[in-house]
């Protein structure tokens, strides 16, 4: 079956990517053209962004437990969305489903939960949780709004390393997405978790 040999060898080349050590960006990537942008233009271009599909790949780890996994996120407004993480052929397929200020996680053989704070919702039930309304921003490259930062950047003015809520946010590449910079590789951190993320594709709708 070529598909499935396709899909579980591009997940065994993200999960390898995603494990191995990583720099900080010192300086944006080939693909990376936007190199004469200010920060207030580069934060005013992102902002403007709010619809998207992702497809990637994610590894969370804590200190009892470790998860790799294929990620799709299609993201309609700021409480719109929907987060996909599964494994091989889709098994333990791990669904965040946001709307009308609503959560529902739902997995295969339990039933589903709802709650109005997603970050309570995973952690009840996970043992970790994705720091979702934050990410919303983070993922594009933004500090969040509703919260003081401190922020580091590349010589072109991507931001390189983000400190909010207790998070610290490395970007360590970015890939051009029809004329916009976007990071294609975070990893995030705080006392008790780690998430890295390699994305695979971009589709800003």
């Amino acid at each position: 079956m070529p598909i499935i040999n396709k899909l579980n060898t591009w997940l065994l080349m993200i999960t390898i990517l995603l494990l191995s050590s990583c720099s900080t960006l010192t300086r944006p990537s080939a693909s990376a053209l936007n190199q004469l942008m200010s920060w207030n233009q580069r934060k005013a271009q992102l902002a403007k962004i709010c619809q998207w599909q992702i497809h990637g790949a994610i590894a969370i780890k804590t200190a009892e437990q470790r998860l790799n996994a294929h990620l799709y996120w299609q993201q309609k407004d700021l409480n719109t969305y929907q987060i996909l993480l599964f494994g091989p052929l889709a098994i333990n397929t791990i669904t965040v489903d946001g709307k009308m200020g609503k959560v529902t996680l739902l997995m295969p053989n339990r039933p589903a939960l709802s709650a109005k704070n997603s970050e309570q919702l995973l952690q009840q039930q996970l043992g970790w949780h994705l720091p979702i309304s934050n990410l919303y921003y983070w993922v594009r490259g933004l500090p969040s709004p509703q919260a003081s930062s401190h922020k580091t950047f590349d010589h072109f003015h991507h931001l390189t390393f983000l400190r909010q809520q207790q998070w610290t946010i490395h970007y360590e590449h970015y890939m051009n997405v029809e004329g916009i910079d976007l990071p294609d590789k975070i990893e995030l951190n705080n006392p008790k978790l780690n998430i890295r993320m390699i994305i695979a594709s971009w589709k800003n709708t």
